[in-house]
C-alpha cells in the first residue's frame, strides 16, 4: 500500500521543523555558554551582544553549509544507486535473452 503524497510532506514538515527546533536549542546553550558565562546585569552588554550576535551567524552558518553538503551527497548516492539499478537491468536482459 502505498501512502498519499500529502502524509509524507507533512511527515516531511515535522521533520524539518524538529531539526530547526534542536537547532536553535544547541545555538542558544552554546552561544550564552560562551559569551554570558555569568549574567550579573539584566541587559547585555555590547560586548556580550557582538559575541552572540558573531556566533549565532557563525552557527547558523555551518549548519546552513553542512545540510547543503549533506543534500549534494544524497544526490551523488542516489544517482549511484540509480546506475547500479540501471546496470543490473542490462545485465538481466542480456542474460534473459541469451537463455531462449
Amino acid at each position: 500500500m502505498e501512502t498519499p503524497p500529502n502524509v509524507d510532506a507533512v511527515g516531511a514538515a515535522i521533520v524539518e521543523v524538529q531539526g530547526v527546533s534542536d537547532m536553535f536549542t544547541r545555538m542558544q546553550r552554546a552561544c550564552f555558554a560562551k559569551c554570558i558565562p555569568g549574567a550579573k546585569e539584566s541587559n547585555l552588554n555590547f560586548g556580550e551582544v557582538s559575541c552572540v550576535d558573531r556566533c549565532v551567524n557563525k552557527y547558523v552558518d555551518v549548519h546552513t553549509l553542512v545540510g547543503s553538503k549533506l543534500q549534494e551527497s544524497m544526490e551523488v548516492q542516489q544517482k549511484q544507486q540509480e546506475a547500479v539499478q540501471q546496470t543490473a537491468q542490462k545485465i538481466d536482459s542480456f542474460f534473459g535473452s541469451s537463455k531462449t
